[in-house]
């Protein structure tokens, strides 16, 4: 592996004023001047633009051997990478632990706006699908507006409270993983978000199909597998809906199905952990889902996430090491991309 100097840029802060006009992280402007596709087959390869800021001024963040927060107020070059690492820490928690990353189909980033128009396409079932015409015949239509549905998008924030002499000497990577939780705490506000879009729609798309368990041949307040097969069923042909969101006990209640009893599937399960190769879709406990209701999920269709403002740290407080109160705040929203992509059972009726 070829070895490559590491470039040093020169910061300062006007590029987080730079990254915030342009709704990116500061990272994408180290990125420009220093781009990772030069250090392909170095010994480099594979770190960020922003992590190799950090290896050129001898700050270690990882590993047994990591620096003290202290290390980044040793000199005004280290203290201008501070914010950005504090937000690199949150951004891992609010997008790794964040089961949105399964849900969402795609994902819409909004530039100076905080509003956002769907398209609405203007068709009805029969004429979903390509037909077969007569030489010259008219072909059916489908036809793409810009509607009237406006999404709503939502502000996430916390305050950051504590003192420079409250996390002077914390490890770097035991502050970056207190990062994480709280960025993962920050996720669990946007996903109960979801949730009530995919059960009660966007605002332009009304609620999701409801059906009751009892009607599918299965007892109220009892999770069963055939009126579960028959949930599944309500589908319409075309669609493979892949995840069902559920509490904790009806999650649960779903993974002691006697099919799990079933000595080879059961055993399938115990080694894999896949529920998926039983159920045809995978469990997923998400405790935003209401009691008693599973939310089944064509997640190729189901959802488009929109984000309007990235995460934002107020870093100027961090910079002037004014960190006894530093905002954080998300803004974003979800739009139904296909209405029959997802619908609901419930287990308590």
């Amino acid at each position: 592996m070829a070895k490559k100097e590491l470039k040093k840029i020169a910061l300062e802060k006007g590029m987080y004023q730079d990254a915030t006009v342009k709704n990116v992280y500061l990272n994408d402007i180290l990125e420009k001047e220093d781009p990772s596709v030069e250090y392909k087959g170095t010994n480099f390869e594979g770190t960020s633009a922003l992590q190799r800021q950090l290896i050129a001024r001898g700050i270690k963040t990882f590993g047994a051997q990591a620096d003290k927060v202290s290390k980044f107020f040793e000199t005004t070059d280290n203290l201008l990478l501070f914010p950005a690492v504090v937000e690199q820490g949150i951004r891992k928690g609010l997008e790794e632990n964040n089961i949105i990353q399964q849900l969402v189909a795609t994902t819409t980033n909004l530039s100076k706006s905080d509003t956002y128009k769907a398209l609405i396409w203007e068709d009805v079932p029969e004429d979903q699908e390509l037909r077969r015409v007569s030489q010259g015949g008219p072909l059916p239509k489908t036809k793409i507006t810009l509607g009237d549905k406006e999404i709503t998008v939502f502000k996430y924030g916390r305050m950051l409270e504590g003192s420079y002499e409250a996390i002077e000497n914390q490890r770097l990577n035991v502050y970056l993983l207190q990062l994480q939780r709280f960025g993962y705490r920050l996720a669990l506000s946007e996903v109960e978000v979801a949730i009530q879009v995919l059960m009660n729609g966007d605002g332009g798309v009304g609620g999701a199909d409801t059906y009751k368990i009892s009607e599918l041949g299965g007892t109220a307040n009892t999770m069963a597998y055939k009126p579960f097969v028959k949930f599944k069923g309500k589908f319409k042909d075309g669609y493979h809906p892949n995840i069902f969101l559920a509490d904790e006990e009806l999650y649960t209640d779903t993974l002691l199905l006697d099919q799990f009893n079933n000595a080879f599937l059961g055993y399938q399960y115990a080694v894999t952990g896949e529920a998926q190769k039983i159920l045809g879709g995978m469990p997923v406990r998400c405790d935003k889902v209401p009691a008693k209701k599973m939310i089944g999920l064509d997640t190729r269709f189901a959802l488009n996430r929109i984000i309007a403002t990235p995460l934002r740290i107020e870093y100027d407080k961090l910079i002037d090491t004014q960190i006894e109160r530093s905002a954080i705040s998300y803004t974003g929203g979800f739009e139904v991309l296909d209405p029959e992509a997802r619908k609901v059972l419930d287990v308590g009726a």
